[in-house]
């Protein structure tokens, strides 16, 4: 298992691990990437048989970074997300080990899909991708 700074656990997760930290830093949730694909038998079969839909509106560097812009986006486009639920993803990608945290946000209805909510963030300028996991 590589190494991870001190107090995370790392899963794997296709071509990245995902380091996720013992103890949230911020008032946003770190969540594990996909539970179903960490290699642990924490999950069981049914459970990881039904899709979560989210979307991914940015990438940052630092828990901060993300943690700022869930706070400019709530204030910002409220209105969208509704009560879609941000969260704050730490993965450790490529050769390097470089760590990027992801702005995610889930609790979709079936009147505001994934793909319907990023249409309306794109027209605001904003990057948003669909993802299913």
């Amino acid at each position: 298992m590589p190494a991870s700074p001190a107090g995370q656990r790392q899963l794997g997760y296709g071509i990245a691990s995902v380091a996720i930290a013992d103890e949230p830093t911020g008032a946003i949730p770190s969540v594990p990437a996909d539970p179903c694909n960490s290699g642990s038998n924490a999950q069981s079969s049914d459970d990881c048989t039904t899709l979560v839909e989210l979307i991914q509106v940015g990438s940052f560097r630092s828990q901060h970074e993300a943690e700022q812009e869930a706070a400019r986006f709530a204030q910002e486009h409220g209105t969208t997300l509704g009560a879609l639920v941000p969260s704050v993803e730490q993965a450790i990608i490529g050769p390097n080990n470089d760590v990027y945290f992801r702005l995610r946000y889930s609790g979709f209805r079936a009147q505001n899909t994934p793909a319907h909510i990023c249409s309306q963030l794109a027209a605001k300028g904003e990057n948003c991708l669909p993802l299913r996991r």
